[in-house]
């Protein structure tokens, strides 16, 4: 009960019991306050929701009047405003006009003030360069320069295109004067070098040269930044010599030109060495004074490039520009763009063994690359190589083993072709693994695949061409070629240029591939198992045709001989070992070392397949007849593989255990039976798994499962018949 009730209830009636009579009477009084109290609530509710509606009735109707007056305020101020605008529009305009040509007038003045400000630079440089100070003309160079680089998003076009052409214009008077002092100090050095002993220059005058050298030297440099970065530009190839070093070759330029160009007969298309060659000498003449005077001017002003390498870079220019002028004449003739391309090639290779140049920063092999001579060269060497091919496949020599007098060096047996085979695919490879663009890589990798191919279906139709005449020197030839090309292959794939290719593929161009020649590996992998496994099965398919006189011996009935030693090989064995161990010679000595371990594993696990099941399972025996084919089989057929094992009678298991069962002393043949028949049954005095197990394993059995042991057991005629059977 609630604390409040019950204060009450003690409160009206204590603790007098009697009191509690007075409780309906209590009851009935709260009751009337109940209805009074909710009558009241009632008047009071409907009076608030009368209240509330009239409030909302003012509200909506002070909504309304106040929506009026601000429609009314805001049309009046319109008018107002349009009123005021049609007063001051003249005005407006006036003043518009006003504004806009005061805006052009700025533009003019600024641009007054740019011209004023480049003839000023300009009469600064005429006047240092009349009196000499380039390095003063220079900056000003430099600050008119600036102007016409902060001028490029002017829409003034005259401007620009004049402040330029002032630019230009001053950089050609500057290069000129300082080319010219630079040509002197250079010819007073002694440069070029084109006399075997220049006549010595005194001490003095030779550091009074260098430091003039210095400091022409820097100015050029400081020109050349206002250059185009590339001062030839042909697709892919792009060049950026140092102004000074340019100026430098200029006159082996004139020099080659003169000789290689025109009708000079050093001119001559099928001579590209020429030009060539005389690049090479200039490149080995000047190295003396680029290292001692050119290059410690460089290191002192800290140029990032060495003096030889630029040199280098500008001499490679002669030789691209001569091999891209002959091109177009060169590509009518093929002889004469397969030596041209050699010869290039050799320049590259000797520019980067003899020279010590980084291929890197000097791959002349760029001119290549580019069209119509790359699409051509790439035909001429894929029709050579096709060529090639064909000539060796037909070579009388083609499948005779290169080392064949000196097993112990090659192992893998390898014919002639296919050692050119893939020394040609090598060559192809030298040719292109220097060309500086990926695409161009990367067609000459699908020419490889190619011809891989190709090689692969020559094999099969010289295969396909042996016929039945498996078992021979050519057909196991075939093998080892594939072999060879497979082993070539995978070691190729592990080398850096190809491991770098893959990665290029994958990576950025977004090639899906295992490895470079993962699709050609399969395809050769496939060609080569098709192969052994038409081996195996010529040397099985022939045992197993010599064997049909040896299936039909009547094992039943052999006489039992005086003791074991007058056991010999029976008769009808003698041909089918005969050839099986012919072949196995045949094959050893021609097939791969790697390959004819697994191949004669296979043939021994075929054979003893077929032993089993044709011969053991097929026939019955008597005593006799199981000591003789015990003895056919461990003291002949064994030992005839004893020559690849030490422990030939692990690759027959079948058919040795089954021999160890069928000669088994008659009592504990007769004992196993009976376990063996009672386990298979399941009758009720049988033994369990394990225990029929291991009384297999007590007798030598751990391959053939208890259903063949029994099978095997049962083949024994002289036994006694079970009372379980």
């Amino acid at each position: 009960m609630n604390p409040e009730v019950r204060s009450y209830f003690i409160s009206q009636f204590g603790d007098d019991i009697s009191q509690l009579r007075g409780v309906r009477q209590l009851v009935e009084n709260a009751e009337r306050e109940l209805d009074i109290v909710k009558s009241k609530l009632s008047e009071k509710r409907f009076s608030l929701t009368a209240e509330t509606d009239g409030i909302r009735r003012d509200c909506d109707v002070a909504v309304r009047q106040a929506a009026s007056l601000v429609e009314k305020r805001t049309v009046n101020e319109l008018s107002a405003i349009n009123a005021h605008l049609q007063q001051t529009h003249p005005l407006v305009e006036s003043v518009s006009s006003l504004v806009s040509q005061v805006a052009e007038l700025d533009k003019c003045r600024k641009y007054l003030r740019w011209m004023e400000e480049v003839n000023v630079l300009s009469s600064c440089i005429e006047d240092s360069v009349g009196s000499g100070t380039f390095s003063s003309a220079l900056d000003y160079l430099e600050q008119m320069a600036q102007i016409s680089a902060s001028l490029q998003p002017s829409s003034c076009l005259h401007l620009k295109s004049w402040v330029q052409s002032v630019v230009s214009h001053w950089h050609e008077i500057l290069k000129k004067q300082l080319s010219s002092e630079f040509g002197s100090v250079l010819q007073s050095l002694h440069w070029p070098v084109i006399e075997t002993a220049p006549k010595p220059l005194p001490r003095a005058e030779v550091s009074a040269l260098q430091t003039k050298l210095s400091v022409l030297f820097k100015q050029l440099l400081r020109l050349g930044k206002r250059e185009s970065s590339a001062s030839v530009a042909r697709g892919v190839r792009q060049r950026s010599v140092l102004l000074p070093i340019e100026m430098m070759v200029h006159p082996l330029s004139k020099r080659f030109k003169y000789h290689f160009y025109g009708k000079r007969p050093t001119n001559a298309l099928h001579k590209p060495e020429w030009y060539m060659r005389q690049v090479m000498n200039w490149l080995r003449d000047h190295s003396i004074f680029l290292d001692t005077v050119i290059q410690p001017v460089m290191d002192v002003l800290d140029c990032k490039a060495t003096a030889k390498a630029e040199f280098a870079m500008a001499m490679l220019e002669l030789v691209a520009d001569k091999f891209t002028h002959d091109v177009p004449k060169l590509c009518e003739d093929d002889n004469l763009l397969s030596h041209g391309v050699d010869e290039m090639l050799l320049f590259h290779r000797e520019l980067n063994v003899m020279h010590e140049f980084p291929i890197s920063q000097l791959n002349c092999l760029e001119v290549l690359t580019e069209e119509p001579c790359f699409s051509k060269w790439l035909e001429l060497e894929r029709t050579n190589a096709e060529l090639r091919l064909k000539t060796l496949l037909s070579s009388p020599t083609a499948w005779c083993l290169l080392y064949k007098d000196m097993p112990d060096v090659d192992d893998l047996r390898v014919p002639d072709c296919a050692e050119t085979f893939m020394t040609l695919l090598r060559s192809i490879e030298g040719r292109y693994e220097h060309l500086p663009l990926f695409s161009c890589q990367h067609r000459f990798v699908d020419l490889q695949k190619d011809l891989l191919s190709a090689f692969t279906v020559e094999l099969k139709k010289l295969a396909t061409s042996e016929g039945k005449n498996v078992v021979s020197q050519r057909y196991v030839v075939l093998i080892n070629a594939t072999n060879f090309v497979l082993t070539t292959l995978r070691d190729w794939m592990e080398r850096p240029f190809f491991l770098q290719f893959h990665k290029h593929a994958v990576d950025e161009m977004g090639l899906d591939m295992e490895g470079v020649f993962s699709d050609t590996e399969v395809l050769y992998v496939d060609v080569k198992q098709e192969m052994l496994e038409t081996l195996v099965d010529a040397v099985v398919d022939t045992f197993k045709a010599k064997s049909k006189t040896y299936k039909r011996e009547k094992w039943q009935v052999v006489a039992a001989g005086d003791d074991d030693l007058s056991l010999e090989l029976t008769s009808s064995a003698c041909d089918m070992l005969a050839t099986l161990r012919q072949q196995l010679e045949t094959i050893n000595q021609e097939l791969a070392g790697p390959l004819f371990h697994p191949l004669w594993m296979r043939v021994a696990e075929n054979i003893d397949d077929y032993l089993y099941n044709e011969v053991v399972c097929s026939v019955f025996f008597n005593e006799a007849g199981a000591q003789q084919l015990q003895y056919d089989m461990t003291r002949n057929l064994f030992l005839l593989f004893s020559e690849y094992t030490t422990k030939p009678e692990n690759y027959f298991k079948q058919t040795r255990e089954a021999c160890q069962l069928l000669t088994v002393l008659p009592g504990s043949g007769l004992l196993l039976r009976e376990v063996l028949l009672a386990n298979v049954k399941g009758s009720s005095n049988s033994c369990s798994d394990e225990e029929a197990e291991t009384a297999l394993r007590d007798v030598g059995v751990r391959r053939l499962t208890k259903q063949n042991a029994l099978a095997v057991l049962m083949r024994r005629i002289d036994w006694p018949q079970s009372s379980l059977h």
